[in-house]
């Protein structure tokens, strides 16, 4: 009662018996159960309306079946290359294992070069030496 006291006070509605606050109530209640009414039936028209659109959309897909044209050259290359993709190739038994080493002899190979350049009275002569090493 509280509340409907609250709402006539903030309307400004005198009321000198009780029977004014209940009346109010029920207007109210009434009003909420209009408006709850009148969304759902917008709500199932909507979903109604969509689903018949929907439907008539399929319909209309049916009839109107139609084939495209194919570029055929175009269609086998992409089926060769799919075929290619399905067969995949064995690999060889004589893979080697990553985690497991051999022992393995290494060697280095030291390369020097010496390059000197002689300078005569109107031409230079350029003098490279080469010389390798292996160490075991």
């Amino acid at each position: 009662m509280s509340t409907t006291k609250n709402i006539m006070e903030k309307l400004k509605i005198k009321c000198e018996n009780r029977a004014i606050r209940w009346r109010l109530l029920a207007i109210f209640i009434n009003i909420l159960l209009l408006a709850g009414a009148l969304f759902t039936f917008y709500f199932i028209r909507q979903n109604i309306n969509i689903a018949l659109v929907n439907a008539r959309a399929i319909t209309d897909l049916k009839s109107n079946a139609t084939f495209d044209i194919l570029d055929v050259q175009t269609f086998e290359k992409i089926e060769k290359i799919i075929e290619g993709k399905e067969n995949t190739k064995l690999l060889s038994k004589k893979i080697r294992n990553i985690f497991v080493y051999d022992k393995s002899i290494s060697t280095t190979t030291k390369i020097s070069v010496v390059s000197t350049t002689v300078a005569n009275v109107g031409s230079s002569t350029t003098t490279r030496a080469t010389s390798t090493e292996t160490a075991e």
